[in-house]
């Protein structure tokens, strides 16, 4: 799943290939793709929708014995990291299986990348112990434009310090999808407000 950046200031010289770049100003009104994302947009109070969120599941493949795997469901985020006046835009993947609120991907950890540790924490994976370190990040859940729609608020980010414990994609877990409503229907993932 692609990840979208962008960032308010400037980009470090050396970002993945897998990233597209989009710049702005904090001073104007930033990009995302082409998108004019007013400052006034993050902005949120906590809690608050500014427009309905439905998503739409991604297709999962195929096995190597040609059975095909069941579609998944993912939600848009973008997460901001005001103090520096960044922002990373992309798609997650919804997995009940995980505790805690977010565990990141490579794309994710550039992103945090001079930000404080708050703690370190060890997560228990199948058959062995994943040591990380542990973040707090502003996020939101995203519209299919990447516009913010509903502020969550302050979420804590688990960043795997052995390079083999790295997830493909950004995972969101149930300390932030059990403040949510969702319907789920194999189709869509929609958000109907909090519970």
């Amino acid at each position: 799943m692609s990840i979208l950046a962008y960032r308010y200031e400037s980009l470090p010289p050396a970002m993945p290939q897998c990233v597209r770049r989009f710049y702005g100003s904090l001073k104007g009104e930033p990009t995302l793709g082409g998108l004019r994302l007013r400052l006034g947009e993050l902005d949120l109070e906590v809690g608050e929708f500014s427009s309905l969120i439905r998503y739409r599941y991604e297709d999962d493949g195929i096995l190597p014995d040609g059975s095909r795997l069941p579609d998944i469901p993912v939600m848009n985020l973008l997460l901001i990291r005001r103090e520096l006046g960044k922002a990373l835009a992309g798609k997650a993947i919804m997995d009940t299986g995980f505790d805690e609120s977010l565990y990141a991907n490579a794309e994710l950890i550039e992103f945090l990348e001079g930000s404080n540790v708050l703690r370190t924490a060890t997560l228990l994976s199948v058959g062995h112990e994943v040591g990380c370190e542990v973040f707090g990040l502003e996020c939101h859940l995203a519209d299919e434009n990447f516009r913010p729609a509903y502020k969550i608020g302050e979420v804590s980010v688990y960043a795997p310090v052995n390079v083999d414990d790295l997830s493909e994609d950004v995972i969101v877990g149930r300390a932030i999808i059990n403040v949510l409503k969702l319907q789920l229907n194999g189709h869509f993932l929609e958000v109907l407000g909090q519970p």
